[in-house]
């Protein structure tokens, strides 16, 4: 373990490592023992089933909105429930206090239970959060809408978007993650309706499930999908239909009882705040905020979904065009550019610390690979303000 001292108690650091062994080791033993199929292998007759768990950030008067999936295989995702439930037992062990939910909008400011903890700490909780993510290899996938973007005006074709004269941004984030998905998956697998996608509490589930039954025609050039298949001579309807690759009827459940909401709720809390940092639509709250946050999103970024499913940079078709026309710039060739994104940030780490001690050498630590770090080599963390994590 890696305790931080908080007020004369340990506060839980995940080393660095295999993680699954230390939270769940009957679960860890299992997995190394028990051969993973593939996603696509037959079980029972049937192929293993995927879910993707959903959670938004920005749903109020805040200038972005981001929507986030984590997707997991049905064979695999048991190991990373039971190590999150681990997290929040260790974490309640050491704050003393019951950590039913981790909601990363109080985590992050230091609010309600986590005001105990200052910004040094915090950062390394969350440090240790993403080393763990990036081990368990689960896909990201997101959707975002700069709302200042939105012009009702020329929504055309789109008007069952607008809701009372404005746009229903949550709606069109929707609609984009399903679309990305459905993309992504139709190039790996051939088997159809077998993602299940559960969305937390809060949005109207009428109004997903129609999306999902009946997607707008707009939409199909998304991932080429042709409603009638022409012949020379004749035109049949296609026998496959629209988002054939989602499981038609969306769940709903309170994030309190599913972790991997909780999760798909950090991703989209990072993305968003990342995206508002960088456009100047937020002020920083402490001096390498922004360079910070860029950092957690740029491993994060490992675990995206190549960007050419959610938005090509350049070229195609007018409804990838529409959604990349209102998507937040920082957020746009989010996965190419990580590496770089990266660089940029330890170049500006390593400047500030020769201006720092000129004197003393200085070890240079790539921040590219963390979980590969050791305990003696892992960076002191830096010192911070109390309100946000550093």
């Amino acid at each position: 373990m890696l305790p931080v001292s908080c007020r004369n108690r340990s506060v839980f650091l995940f080393p660095a490592g295999k993680v699954s062994a230390r939270f769940s080791a009957s679960n860890a033993q299992s997995e190394r023992t028990r051969p993973l199929l593939p996603s696509n292998a037959v079980e029972t007759g049937r192929y293993h089933m995927k879910f993707c768990y959903v959670d938004e950030s920005g749903k109020g008067t805040e200038p972005v909105l981001v929507l986030a999936g984590i997707i997991a295989d049905a064979h695999r995702m048991h190991v990373t429930k039971s190590d999150w439930l681990g997290i929040l037992q260790k974490l309640s062990n050491d704050l003393q206090r019951s950590v039913e939910e981790f909601h990363t909008r109080h985590f992050y400011k230091g609010n309600g239970i986590w005001r105990s903890l200052n910004g040094e700490q915090r950062t390394a909780v969350l440090d240790r959060i993403l080393d763990w993510m990036n081990e368990r290899n689960h896909k990201v996938v997101f959707a975002a809408v700069d709302k200042g973007k939105t012009d009702p005006s020329k929504f055309g074709d789109k008007d069952n978007f607008i809701r009372n004269g404005k746009p229903s941004f949550w709606k069109l984030a929707a609609i984009h993650l399903l679309l990305s998905i459905q993309k992504y998956h139709q190039t790996k697998e051939r088997k159809k309706g077998h993602t299940v996608m559960v969305f937390d509490n809060g949005y109207d589930p009428e109004e997903i499930a129609e999306i999902v039954l009946r997607p707008p025609i707009w939409t199909d050039s998304f991932y080429g999908y042709q409603r009638e298949i022409r012949t020379r001579k004749t035109s049949t309807p296609n026998p496959d239909l629209p988002l054939n690759m989602i499981v038609d009827v969306p769940y709903s459940a309170d994030s309190r009882h599913v972790g991997m909401l909780q999760i798909a709720d950090l991703f989209s809390y990072l993305l968003r705040h990342h995206a508002e940092l960088q456009a100047g639509y937020t002020h920083p709250d402490y001096s390498d905020e922004k360079d910070k946050v860029s950092s957690w999103v740029s491993r994060l970024a490992t675990l995206l979904v190549p960007d050419s499913f959610r938005w090509k940079t350049s070229g195609g078709c007018e409804c990838n065009k529409f959604f990349r026309s209102i998507a937040p710039e920082p957020l746009i060739d989010i996965h190419r550019r990580a590496p770089q994104m990266m660089s940029v940030v330890q170049t500006a780490k390593s400047r500030r610390s020769l201006e720092a001690s000129k004197s003393a050498p200085t070890r240079s630590i790539p921040i590219s690979s963390p979980q590969k770090s050791s305990k003696t080599s892992k960076p002191p963390l830096p010192s911070s303000p109390k309100s946000s994590p550093t």
